[in-house]
């Protein structure tokens, strides 16, 4: 039973209501709808393991989607590792989960970015190919 979508109402109801999505997944200022227009849709490449060493690394490799939606990168790196990363005004991405970090950023229509673990490195290499806003 996934239990995020009642825990996420119980939070807002505890907070008066002023508790958003954003500030769940740890987005400070969302980007505006016209700002982030720019950056939502969705991104397709190449996801590239550089460094690893097993075992912990996931076996990600090959083509693969992103999406970005209401400014927000959302990607599931592992099973337990899941990225939100809100998108800055100048197309930067960071996040951590786990003890794992993301860092890139968009650039027109591509999206460049590093993720590190304690036992791997995965680079993303995308590009823009669809504007679902």
């Amino acid at each position: 039973m996934n239990r995020f979508p009642t825990v996420t109402l119980a939070a807002a109801l505890l907070l008066g209501g002023c508790q958003t999505i954003f500030d769940l997944v740890g987005v400070e200022q969302p980007l505006t709808a016209l700002e982030a227009r720019n950056f939502n849709g969705s991104y397709q490449g190449s996801i590239t393991q550089t460094e690893q060493a097993p075992p912990g690394c996931p076996l990600e490799h090959g083509e693969k989607v992103i999406m970005i939606g209401d400014g927000v990168l959302w990607y599931a790196y592992s099973p337990t590792t899941l990225f939100t990363a809100a998108v800055s005004t100048d197309g930067n991405v960071n996040a951590t989960s786990d003890g794992v970090t993301l860092t890139g950023k968009i650039d027109g229509d591509h999206l460049a970015a590093t993720i590190q673990s304690p036992s791997c490195q995965t680079t993303l290499s995308m590009n823009y190919i669809f504007n679902h806003s």
